[in-house]
């Protein structure tokens, strides 16, 4: 859902003949204008830290984690020298481990809340 939230009266008026106008479209992606509402202006707080720029980070981060869960279940052992499979699989498994525990430690660090 989209949500407007005026700020004043002319907000309000300059958002309900927006909507009234746009009734019934529907964009090229397929979002219809009818999941548009309108809400009285409220107190509004900023999402946390961690949660900002979400997907920009966690996308490399899914990615190090598939490539060291490879590593560590013997995919690459073909490439890896036999006297080192054992290390890298060590390597690999606390790599991941110690990549869960910072983002388990961002988001206390960074768990500061605004007021918008």
């Amino acid at each position: 859902a989209s949500i407007i939230f005026p700020h004043n009266d002319q907000q309000s008026q300059i958002a309900k003949a927006w909507m009234e106008k746009n009734a019934g479209r529907e964009r090229k992606d397929g979002w219809k204008m009818e999941w548009t509402s309108l809400e009285p202006y409220s107190r509004f707080f900023q999402a946390e830290g961690y949660h900002q720029r979400y997907w920009q980070k966690q996308r490399p981060r899914f990615a190090i984690i598939l490539l060291l869960l490879a590593v560590s279940t013997g995919f690459f052992d073909s490439a890896i020298p036999l006297a080192l499979q054992e290390t890298a699989d060590v390597v690999a498994n606390a790599s991941v481990v110690a990549i869960g525990l910072l983002i388990t430690a961002e988001r206390f660090l960074d768990s500061k809340v605004v007021e918008l």
